[in-house]
């Protein structure tokens, strides 16, 4: 099943973002990212978090549209979208898409992109969207190759986390890498450009963050049904 998660950071693109959202879809909403779900005429399956972001009126207004809620308190150990990633995983989202989890302010940016490290999420297509930028994990000790989503003339970067990544190999892209390792903190992975679809990248140890740029599209932003 493939899951949305709304989080309260900003979306840069609206129109990019109405198009990656099908309202059949599992769509959960991490306390402020309601407000997401109200911009674009989506009406979430869950609501959940401390909702601190998120006045009594606006509470008592959801509860009465029929919207389910979890609440946590406001002094835990998670960030809401923690709590919503958890979620989601442990009720059969099978693919997840986050929307609103980078920009805002650094902490919380850096703590969303080393959350898809975690062992319990590694297995799981995970990706971090804003706009028409994306990224996500490729971690050698679940797979080794992951496809890449996009077309002739899209901006790739490779950028090595929590150490050195070992046995690079890329396909379809404009700079090859041939069984080559990204020592931690180098750049030399950023700014490739996809040649051919699809492309692909291997690795044999470590994890590495593949950020995708595509290309601007021209999109309309036309009705969308609410889900019932």
């Amino acid at each position: 099943m493939r899951t949305i998660l709304f989080a309260n950071g900003p979306i840069q693109n609206i129109e990019s973002t109405w198009q990656r959202v099908q309202p059949s879809e599992c769509i959960i909403a991490a306390d402020g990212g309601w407000q997401h779900c109200q911009l674009l005429n989506l009406k979430p399956d869950l609501l959940m978090g401390d909702f601190d972001s998120i006045t009594p009126a606006e509470l008592q207004s959801i509860q009465a549209q029929g919207i389910r809620t979890i609440r946590y308190p406001d002094r835990k150990d998670e960030t809401d979208l923690e709590l919503a990633l958890h979620f989601a995983v442990q009720n059969g989202g099978t693919q997840i898409i986050i929307l609103g989890g980078l920009g805002a302010r650094w902490d919380q940016t850096l703590a969303n992109i080393l959350l898809l490290t975690q062992a319990k999420f590694r297995d799981l297509p995970i990706s971090l969207v804003d706009g028409n930028q994306e990224m996500f994990i490729l971690n050698s000790a679940s797979r080794s190759n992951i496809p890449i989503d996009g077309y002739p003339g899209d901006t790739v970067s490779l950028i090595p986390l929590l150490g050195d990544v070992q046995g690079i190999s890329t396909y379809g892209l404009d700079y090859p890498l041939e069984n080559e390792t990204l020592p931690i903190g180098s750049t030399r992975g950023i700014s490739n450009v996809i040649l051919q679809s699809p492309a692909a990248v291997t690795i044999q140890n470590g994890i590495l963050m593949i950020v995708v740029i595509h290309k601007p599209l021209s999109l309309n932003l036309g009705d969308k049904n609410e889900k019932n």
